[in-house]
Parts: structure tokens; C-alpha cells; sequence
């Protein structure tokens, strides 16, 4: 009976243990860049908000912010990040912008749904936004 030896060295981010760190970093900037298309598209429609026929004062746009938090672990937890519509008295009232406050209702004024709308739009550019994120967590990974 013969008798055979194989050796295998195994290098790269997979056998050295980075590639949870890569995906993690990859996860981090997709959700950021995603946070901030979908700011940046909701700071331009809002721009452009003129129902009263008075014109936008800019305002609305400058009370769009995005907010990122790790949550959990410092390695291996979860990454959030969130768009917010301020909220400041006699300058800016996102709810009702939106359509969401009780005042609506009162007021007769259905709300632009601006964000409603750009989740929705966010959703049909998913790919194209973080797919340049994709591409290089491939290469980090020893791919393409």
C-alpha cells in the first residue's frame, strides 16, 4: 500500500482571521453611504418643497441629519446609522413636513412623505450605491 503526504499552506484573510473584520467594515460603510444617499436625496427634495407658494428657505434640507452608533461589541456587534428630520420650535418640524404629526390632521396639510418616498427610491438603488463597497471587499477577500 502506498502512502502519500499533502501539505497545504493556507495564507490570506479566510485562514488569518481578517475576513470577519473586512465583512464588518464592509457592513459599516454600506450602511453609512447608504444613510447619506438617501440624506443627501432627501435634502434635495426638500429644497425644492414650495406648496405654500412662499419658496423654501432651506430650512427643511439643513434639519436632515444622519446619526451612527456601533451597538454591541466593538468587533462582531451591529452598525447603525439613521436619518432624522429635526425638530426645532419656530425653524423646522419634520413630522409635520412629513405628514406624521398630529397637526396634519388640523391643519388639513397631508405632508410631502419625503422620506417615505426616498426609502423607496434608496430601496431601487441598493445595488448600484454600495456596489463600488462590494467590489473591494471582494479584492480584500482574496477575489476578483
Amino acid at each position: 500500500m502506498a502512502t502519500y503526504t499533502v501539505r497545504a499552506d493556507l495564507s490570506g484573510p479566510i485562514p488569518d482571521g481578517a475576513a470577519p473584520h473586512i465583512v464588518n467594515d464592509f457592513s459599516e460603510k454600506a450602511t453609512l453611504r447608504l444613510a447619506e444617499t438617501a440624506a443627501d436625496w432627501i435634502r434635495i427634495d426638500a429644497n425644492a418643497m414650495d406648496k405654500s407658494g412662499r419658496g423654501g428657505t432651506g430650512r427643511a434640507a439643513a434639519g436632515v441629519t444622519v446619526s451612527s452608533r456601533s451597538i454591541g461589541a466593538a468587533f462582531g456587534g451591529q452598525f447603525q446609522a439613521v436619518v432624522f428630520g429635526e425638530m426645532i420650535r419656530g425653524h423646522v418640524w419634520w413630522p409635520w413636513l412629513e405628514g406624521t404629526s398630529k397637526r396634519n390632521r388640523s391643519t388639513h396639510f397631508s405632508g410631502y412623505h419625503t422620506f417615505r418616498k426616498n426609502r423607496t427610491k434608496l430601496e431601487d438603488h441598493l445595488q448600484e450605491i454600495i456596489r463600488p463597497l462590494v467590489d473591494d471587499m471582494i479584492r480584500q477577500l482574496g477575489g476578483g
